[in-house]
């Protein structure tokens, strides 16, 4: 895998979304405290930057409808327990995808994320391109 930095950690304000390119894919990048978290960069719902989205707790809240994006959140709340103090363990979603007759792509180099997002765009059906990531060049 080769890693790629996103940006300078002593750049990113404590729950400021910022933008960041990469392979001419948008990233949000949040800084929570001592943890980062970088998602695709657009709302899927309606394709705003998430880079002017508001941060509510550790959840980011769409800047043009409100949407609210955050890690099974809404799971945690609804059980009580603490947001961001579950252990979980992702499973392979390129191979879900395959599984179920769609496509998927699992990208580990920066150098394959254009080609990954375009073959699931030209795919006839849905699909999922799983970015690997290294939260240490973050």
């Amino acid at each position: 895998m080769t890693k790629c930095a996103v940006t300078e950690w002593s750049s990113l304000e404590d729950r400021k979304p910022v933008h960041a390119l990469v392979a001419n894919v948008d990233l949000v990048v949040t800084r929570f405290d001592d943890k980062v978290s970088v998602l695709y960069g657009q709302c899927a719902h309606r394709g705003a930057l998430m880079s002017d989205a508001t941060v509510s707790g550790n959840n980011l809240i769409c800047g043009l409808h409100g949407w609210d994006f955050g890690k099974i959140s809404k799971e945690h709340k609804a059980g009580e327990w603490p947001v961001w103090q579950t252990s979980l363990r992702n499973p392979n979603f390129s191979s879900y995808a395959k599984l179920c007759g769609g496509f998927g792509a699992r990208v580990k180099t920066a150098d394959d994320l254009e080609a990954a997002i375009q073959n699931a765009l030209d795919f006839d059906g849905p699909g999922i391109v799983e970015i690997m990531s290294d939260t240490e060049l973050i």
